[in-house]
């Protein structure tokens, strides 16, 4: 009776088939703790203040990689943003290259690590990076069939690498700039955001629009104001693109009283060297479009100060041939005041002067009390 079909329990699971769910459920927790724990271990990062003992300390974390339950988009995704923010893009884009020599490793071909890598390409920028960096966003796009699947990053990112085209000509490279207009202008349609409207409005100034006379820079201007807008004032932003944007924007409206208030936010985030150098790059765009000879206000020289101050930031690496340093004085009010700096080796003495005393006379700050 026991061999009828008729007796036997349709719902019936061997003890073999239940071991390996078991197995299989165990597996799978195993690996996602490890996952976590790297996770969590790679956060440490931001701890270290020294460039080196990062690097040592990602490197490390690296070679956790070859065990395959840590192995996902997600941990590898994390560690390359770990070298971005430490500007190693040798470690990105090697990373992936070696990723790359794994048979069936897949995870390389997801759009979030191919962004990354043509970031880090177009970042490093040695002989034919730039190039390939564009091949490698150009498939992302043309491979990807569902548009709406498209991230408004990867198109940034084929604007900014026209962007730099233009930058790297002196300026002079029309199409480059045309294109870095295009592709900037399809991710701000795809979707308004910040990063896209703040580098189309740049660019536009630089083809030589102006914002008064400007439709576009206008409309611009009324998205970027009311998404900046719904994360309240400035003193309650807390995320250095938002406050950038808003810096930015003031300084294409020329008004520069909001810009060195935004200037004075982003120094006290104490952000990445990279991040300031993205942001300077298109201030020093605005700059040369908005070139006067007019007599300097106070808020245009009090912007000017924080223009020095910014780009003595991101040039720090570079040898010094200047004895005139912008720096930050913390009054006792804890006040800051934007100052100068100048060292007098001969003399060995020290002389400071403050850019509003100065401005307010109508001068540039000459260096002297």
């Amino acid at each position: 009776m026991d061999d009828d079909p008729k007796f036997k329990s349709p719902n019936k699971v061997t003890f073999k088939s239940r071991l390996k769910s078991s197995l299989k459920s165990v597996q799978i927790e195993a690996s996602a703790h490890s996952r976590e724990k790297f996770l969590s271990d790679l956060r440490k990062a931001r701890e270290i203040t020294d460039v080196n003992e990062t690097n040592d300390f990602l490197d490390k974390m690296r070679c956790r990689l070859d065990n395959p339950d840590v192995l996902s988009v997600d941990t590898v995704h994390q560690l390359m943003i770990s070298y971005r923010d430490n500007q190693n893009y040798d470690g990105m884009i090697s990373l992936v290259e070696d990723l790359s020599r794994i048979e069936d490793c897949t995870l390389i071909d997801t759009q979030v690590i191919r962004y990354q890598y043509a970031f880090a390409l177009a970042r490093r920028n040695k002989e034919g990076d730039r190039e390939r960096s564009l091949a490698t966003v150009m498939n992302i796009i043309e491979s990807t069939a569902d548009k709406e699947a498209l991230s408004p990053d990867v198109i940034c990112l084929a604007g900014r690498i026209y962007k730099d085209k233009f930058i790297a000509s002196n300026y002079e490279d029309r199409e480059s700039l045309n294109n870095a207009v295009s592709w900037y202008r399809k991710a701000f349609e795809m979707s308004p955001l910040e990063h896209s409207g703040i580098n189309l409005t740049t660019l536009l100034r630089a083809s030589g629009e102006h914002f008064e006379t400007n439709a576009e820079m206008q409309q611009i201007a009324v998205v970027l104001n009311s998404l900046l807008g719904r994360k309240g004032a400035l003193h309650q932003l807390t995320d250095y693109w938002d406050v950038a944007t808003y810096f930015e924007v003031s300084v294409l409206a020329e008004n520069y009283q909001k810009a060195c208030e935004a200037a004075l936010k982003m120094a006290m985030l104490k952000p990445p060297i990279w991040f300031l150098k993205s942001t300077m790059e298109n201030i020093k765009l605005i700059n040369r479009c908005a070139a006067t000879i007019s007599p300097i206000e106070k808020e245009k020289q009090q912007f000017l100060f924080w223009s020095e101050f910014f780009m003595e930031a991101i040039e720090s690496e570079t040898e010094v041939t200047c004895a005139r340093f912008p720096v930050l004085i913390q009054e006792l009010t804890k006040q800051f005041t934007s100052s100068y700096l100048t060292l007098n080796v001969a003399e060995k003495s020290m002389i400071l002067s403050h850019v509003l005393e100065n401005s307010q006379q109508k001068k540039p700050p000459p260096g002297m009390l």
